[in-house]
C-alpha cells in the first residue's frame, strides 16, 4: 500500500495485530529521493506513471462523504482499484530504483519494518500527568501575569506586547534602543533583532523571557490538554518521511521539541511519566552519532581512537583546531567546538557559525578552516 502506518495503527488500535508488511511506495519513494517535501499517491502518480487519480479528500467531497454501504459503493470500489493500479505500477518502477541505487538493504531492513514500530508506538502513547500539567500551567500563567506588569512598568505604559508594531514603538521610539530599519509594517522585533540588544536595557530580556514562556504555555500546556486521551494518554503521530537526514518527525504534539535548556522546560517533561508501578520511563539517545559516521567515513585515526578511548570529542575537537593542550581548553572554547562539529557537517556556513558564536564572520570562517586542515 501506500503510506500504510495510518492505516495499521487503526487495526491495532482495535486488537488486530498480525501483518505482514511487504512494500510502502510513499516509504520506498522517501528513501530513493528523501529530499522531496511530500509523498502524496496523487503526486507520485502523475510524476511518475502520468496517471491523474483524486486524493481521497478530493474523491471524499465529489461523492459527499460517501460510505461503504451507500448506494454509489460500486463507484467507491473502482476508485480503490485506481488506487491499487498506481501502487502496483509504482512498486514495479520503485523496485528497480531501489536495486540500482544500491538501497534495497536500508529498504528492506531499516525502513520497512519502521512502519510497524512506529504504527505500535502511536497505539501505545505516552502517559500524561493532568494534575501535575495544571499546576505548571497555573504556575505559567502566574510568571507571565508578573513579566506583563513588569515590561509595562519599564516601558512607562500599558500596551500589548504580543502586538510587534506596539512592542517596536515601546522599544524604538519611546525608549530610542537601537533598531535595524523601519518597514511600512513598522519595527521587526524579531528574537534576532531583539538577542542583538539584549544588553541595551532590562525590558528586552523581560521581553524575550516573556515570550518563551507564552510559547511554553500556548503549545506543551493549553496545546497538549485537549490531545489527552480518556485513558490519560498522548498519542502522538511519528512521521517516517518528513526529514532528509532520516530522523523520526513527531507531530500533535511534537514530544521531540520539548525545550530542556530552560528550567520550566526540564520541569514541564515531569509530566510524561510511566503508566503504572509496572512500568518503567527510559531516556536513550545515540551518543554523537552523527560524528560517529564522519570518523567512519573520514578515516581520521584520531577522531576514531578519541571515540574508542571515550575521550570528550568537542574538547579534543577544540584542542586540535586551536592548537592548544587538550586540558587546557575552556568550557567556552568547548562550546565552540561543540558548535563547530555539528553545524560544520550539515553545510553550516562562515556566516552561519559566526551568528550561531556571535564572533566575526572571518573569525568564524578561519575556525571552519582549520577545522577541515585537521580532519583530511
Amino acid at each position: 500500500g501506500h503510506d500504510i502506518k495510518n492505516d495499521l495503527y487503526g487495526l491495532m488500535y482495535y486488537g488486530l495485530n498480525n501483518f505482514n508488511v511487504v512494500f510502502d511506495t510513499a516509504v520506498a519513494e522517501y528513501v530513493i529521493d528523501p529530499s522531496r517535501s511530500k509523498y502524496e499517491l496523487k503526486n507520485l502518480a502523475l510524476e511518475k506513471l502520468h496517471l491523474a487519480i483524486d486524493s481521497e479528500d478530493e474523491f471524499n467531497k465529489s461523492q459527499g462523504q460517501i460510505g461503504f454501504f451507500d448506494d454509489n459503493r460500486t463507484t467507491l470500489a473502482e476508485y480503490a482499484k485506481t488506487l491499487g493500479i498506481a501502487v502496483l505500477q509504482l512498486i514495479d518502477l520503485q523496485t528497480v530504483s531501489l536495486k540500482d541505487k544500491s538501497l534495497e538493504r536500508v529498504y528492506n531492513e531499516a525502513e520497512l519494518p519502521l512502519i510497524e514500530v512506529l504504527a505500535s508506538m502511536e497505539v501505545e502513547g505516552i502517559k500524561v500527568n493532568s494534575v501535575f500539567m495544571e499546576d505548571f500551567g497555573n504556575e505559567l500563567k502566574n510568571k507571565i501575569s508578573i513579566l506583563e506588569t513588569e515590561i509595562c512598568d519599564m516601558a512607562g505604559k500599558k500596551f500589548n506586547i504580543n502586538s510587534p508594531a506596539q512592542l517596536g514603538v515601546v522599544l524604538f521610539e519611546d525608549l530610542q534602543l537601537p533598531n535595524g530599519k523601519k518597514t511600512k509594517r513598522g519595527y521587526s522585533t524579531s528574537a534576532e533583532v531583539l538577542e542583538k540588544i539584549k544588553d541595551e536595557h532590562p525590558i528586552v530580556n523581560a521581553v524575550l523571557e516573556y515570550r518563551n514562556l507564552t510559547k511554553l504555555n500556548s503549545t506543551y500546556v493549553d496545546g497538549m490538554k485537549p490531545l489527552i486521551g480518556a485513558d490519560g494518554k498522548i498519542r502522538a503521530h511519528f512521521q517516517q518521511t518528513v526529514t532528509a537526514t532520516g530522523r523520526i518527525s513527531c507531530t500533535e504534539p511534537n514530544l521531540q521539541n520539548i525545550p530542556i535548556r530552560q528550567a520550566l522546560g526540564r520541569t514541564l517533561r515531569k509530566a510524561f511519566t510511566a503508566e503504572d508501578e509496572n512500568h518503567v520511563l527510559i531516556g536513550a539517545d545515540y551518543s554523537q552519532i552523527e560524528l560517529r559516521v564522519l570518523a567512519h567515513l573520514s578515516g581520521d585515526e584520531e577522531l576514531i581512537s578519541a571515540f574508542n578511548r571515550g575521550d570528550d570529542i568537542h574538547k579534543l575537537t577544540a584542542s586540535r583546531v586551536l592548537g592548544i593542550p587538550f586540558d587546557d581548553v575552556s568550557m567556552e572554547e568547548r562550546s565552540r567546538a561543540k558548535a563547530v562539529n555539528f553545524g560544520v557537517i550539515y553545510g553550516m556556513s562562515g556566516f552561519g557559525l559566526s551568528e550561531e558564536l556571535k564572533i566575526s564572520r572571518k573569525e568564524a570562517e578561519n575556525y571552519i578552516n582549520e577545522y577541515f586542515l585537521k580532519h583530511k
